[in-house]
């Protein structure tokens, strides 16, 4: 599943190869033997701490929540699935994006952006009516984020829209006053996303903060997180309820330009820290409330000598390659989601190059999937 889209390198050429680069990775065309020390390095540190849940071929897991819901999407059929208590069931729904705590799962139909509540098995059309691209996340109190703009406008704008009961309809709001593509949201309405610079020569990393947690009565203020490694382009990629902000950044380099992924604590001082930092392209794509961090990486440069690896970091136990924690014949590529108990699902590679979708539970102490 392609996050992200082509629209990211609607304004330099040199962010056109972030995101061939990122699409690669996250597509996963290449499963090969790396044999760099950094590889090695990471495998050593693999530890058989997860039961592993196949959720069988061409399945891809978008979101999980705290209370066991995992919702994703069947490349295959082209249809959506919620996975509960050991069970898979396929939803009226062409794409699902997100999933809250209370239930509510954010997606696509064929005609409309649409919500399903699983609580009450109502289907209900949300979202902007028009020039909208992609409604991204959901939090707990109902706002969603998204992205998009008039027809061929120079870059896209973020939107924030809150999803109510059936009776009183639902709202739109206009989209928000900067530049923000991909925006993510926490339960705070905090929402992270790219902020375009003046005359197109880069991208920051932003956060929208409202003055009150959702709501925007009072607005929102835009902080910028700067530029990881003077980086001209930064892209975070997801922010939990602490304020921690994960992303990556295209950084130019001596020997070889790369994909370098980071953190950013919003609630401390010591601003942007490395993920990964010794490998060729490291892609976060979620993070929890407990911290850990989840996403893909490759440690070979070039597409024909590299591995796609699914990952777990967290700042106390450091960078753990995820892909050996499945069974003998399939390469776990790419974790897409991950709870505060732990639980991480994404797509893994079997021997005969087909994808499936995967959960690694926690031995102890997490919700069941």
């Amino acid at each position: 599943m392609d996050y992200f889209g082509g629209s990211l390198a609607k304004n330099t050429l040199s962010f056109k190869f972030v995101t061939q680069s990122f699409v690669l990775l996250i597509l996963g065309v290449c499963v090969c033997t790396c044999t760099s020390q950094a590889a090695a390095q990471l495998r050593a540190l693999e530890r058989p701490r997860y039961d592993y849940v196949d959720l069988g071929p061409h399945m891809q897991p978008a979101d999980a929540n705290e209370v066991g819901v995992l919702v994703g999407n069947n490349s295959q059929s082209g249809r959506a699935f919620m996975h509960l208590n050991g069970t898979t069931s396929f939803l009226d729904l062409s794409e699902a994006f997100a999933v809250n705590n209370q239930g509510v799962i954010l997606g696509r139909s064929e005609s409309s952006f649409t919500s399903y509540d699983i609580r009450t098995g109502r289907y209900t059309a949300v979202g902007p009516a028009s020039n909208v691209n992609r409604l991204s996340d959901i939090n707990d109190h109902g706002w969603m984020t998204g992205f998009g703009g008039p027809p061929n406008a120079e870059s896209d704008f973020a939107w924030l829209t809150r999803l109510r009961a059936p009776a009183e309809g639902h709202g739109t709001l206009p989209p928000m006053g900067i530049d923000l593509l991909f925006p993510k949201l926490n339960n705070l309405g905090q929402m992270t996303g790219v902020s375009y610079q003046e005359g197109g020569i880069g991208h920051e990393a932003a956060v929208n903060m409202p003055s009150t947690p959702n709501s925007l009565a009072a607005g929102f203020t835009k902080v910028s997180l700067g530029r990881f490694h003077g980086s001209a382009h930064n892209l975070p990629t997801a922010i939990n309820d602490q304020g921690l902000v994960v992303g990556f950044s295209f950084v130019h380099a001596s020997s070889n330009d790369r994909l370098a992924a980071w953190y950013f604590d919003m609630s401390g001082s010591k601003g942007y820290e490395p993920i990964g930092e010794s490998l060729y392209a490291v892609i976060p794509l979620a993070a929890s409330n407990s911290g850990e961090v989840v996403g893909a990486f490759s440690s070979g440069v070039g597409n024909n000598n590299t591995a796609h690896h699914a990952f777990t970091f967290s700042a106390s136990k450091g960078f753990v390659d995820l892909s050996a924690n499945g069974p003998p014949n399939v390469t776990l590529t790419r974790a897409h989601t991950v709870t505060a108990s732990g639980i991480i699902a994404g797509i893994s590679v079997d021997r005969s190059g087909r994808s499936r979708g995967f959960v690694l539970r926690p031995r102890r102490g997490a919700v069941p999937l």
